[in-house]
């Protein structure tokens, strides 16, 4: 088998840097690539609690959400009413007035 120009000579001499680089430890190291393994469990672990975290927040909002609007429609059928008993009032008071009272 040959590479390019450098023929069977070259095959060997790349197998054989391969394996110096190999043996001489300039690739990550076992442990170095547990500890990353781990790293990356524990990044995944952190995800998915800030997923769940953030679907908890939506879920609250939600409610939240859903709290405000019924709120508002106790405000506005307070206002109506009211304004329903602030009209009633003021048609007592143009009664009388018109009827000579005071």
């Amino acid at each position: 088998m040959t590479l390019g120009r450098g023929g069977p000579a070259l095959t060997g001499f790349a197998l054989a840097f391969a394996a110096a680089v190999g043996a001489a430890g300039c690739g990550p190291s076992a442990a170095e690539v547990a500890q990353a393994q781990a790293q990356a469990a524990q990044a995944r672990r952190r995800a998915a609690e800030a997923q769940a975290a953030a679907d908890q927040a939506t879920a609250a909002s939600l409610k939240a959400r859903m709290a405000a609007d019924q709120a508002q429609r106790v405000v506005d059928d307070a206002t109506r009413e009211i304004n329903r008993v602030a009209d009633h009032i003021d048609q007592m008071e143009r009664e009388r007035e018109a009827a000579g009272g005071d």
